[in-house]
């Protein structure tokens, strides 16, 4: 009797995790304009991915999108639709809407206004090859040697041993 083949895929898939289940990934074709109104960042939950200020607008906005919002995760620099299941679109976001949800997990303030989620370009593309990136100029063109590391941990339980042992002398 002959064994099977299994199939393998042809291409490895990139997998997202959005509201528990893990998600294939495509990158977004263009760029989303959105409006943040007042009533976004009130909703927005601090901290959470699935539930902030730039989620809760995304859903609030789902007509502006050329495919379905059915849920949304979003961190510093990239937001994840999910637009049927199983599947997902990521976008990218600018500094600018970093910096506004650092500040809304910090205070629960931000700024109302346009929130634009960029179909990614370049280097940021899925599948796009990030080890031929020249180095900036002026930098040293050297190779690190690696270090054992038991090394490395070896000397960090000696740093530990120490130190407990110097606390408990002095609470002796």
């Amino acid at each position: 009797m002959g064994k099977t083949k299994q199939a393998t895929p042809a291409r490895s898939l990139a997998r997202v995790k959005v509201h528990g289940e893990l998600h294939e990934v495509s990158d977004a074709k263009r760029d989303v304009t959105l409006h943040r109104s007042l009533t976004d960042v009130w909703h927005g939950r601090r901290g959470d991915d699935d539930e902030c200020m730039n989620a809760v607008c995304i859903l609030h906005n789902a007509g502006a999108f050329p495919h379905d919002v059915l849920a949304v995760s979003v961190t510093k620099s990239r937001a994840y639709v999910v637009d049927r299941p199983g599947h997902c679109v990521r976008y990218t976001l600018d500094e600018a809407a970093g910096t506004a949800i650092d500040a809304h997990d910090a205070t629960g303030i931000a700024e109302v206004g346009e929130l634009t989620l960029y179909a990614p370009k370049g280097q940021a593309r899925k599948g796009a090859n990030h080890g031929d990136t020249p180095r900036p100029e002026g930098a040293k063109d050297r190779t690190r040697t690696p270090r054992g590391i038991g090394a490395v941990g070896a000397r960090r339980r000696e740093l530990v041993a120490v130190g407990a042992l110097a606390e408990g002398e002095a609470a002796s």
